[in-house]
């Protein structure tokens, strides 16, 4: 039997699969991306309890790898997608940042905003196969091969 957990020691986030097909996760472009990445990082830093004030300092972000000219850009996308919500505090304040898809710090459930953004220039996911075993418990028969 296959266990899948993560090592022991590691800490890790989970990215439902509603998610990973989605139009806003796919819509993402290179920046946005490791912008997420960035975030993700920084909320295994905090062990998952610092959603919603999540720092992203812009020196930072160039030092992941997002160039100069693609940070606030790229912000902003993670936030039209709805993958990304900010708190923008004001001069001299850092924006806060909380991943949509996990509770906040202060015990407020996940908004999802992620689900809202429809992206009709993508072209649809097929469905997924149904596997022999998920048509089992679901009281179907197996289909049956051509010629047997």
């Amino acid at each position: 039997m296959i266990i899948n957990k993560p090592p022991k020691g590691e800490g890790y986030v989970w990215l439902p699969r509603a998610l990973l097909s989605s139009d806003a996760w796919r819509a993402q472009n290179i920046h946005t991306v490791r912008l997420l990445h960035f975030l993700l990082l920084e909320h295994l830093r905090h062990a998952g309890q610092r959603n919603g004030h999540l720092l992203a300092p812009h020196r930072q972000l160039y030092a992941f790898g997002i160039g100069k000219n693609y940070v606030t850009a790229a912000i902003a996308q993670a936030e039209q997608l709805g993958l990304v919500a900010c708190h923008r505090g004001g001069m001299r304040t850092a924006t806060k940042y909380r991943l949509t898809w996990f509770e906040s710090c202060d015990g407020k459930p996940a908004t999802n905003e992620w689900r809202a953004y429809i992206n009709a220039n993508l072209v649809p996911l097929t469905p997924a196969k149904v596997r022999k075993c998920d048509r089992q418990k679901e009281g179907r028969p197996a289909p049956q091969m051509a010629g047997r």
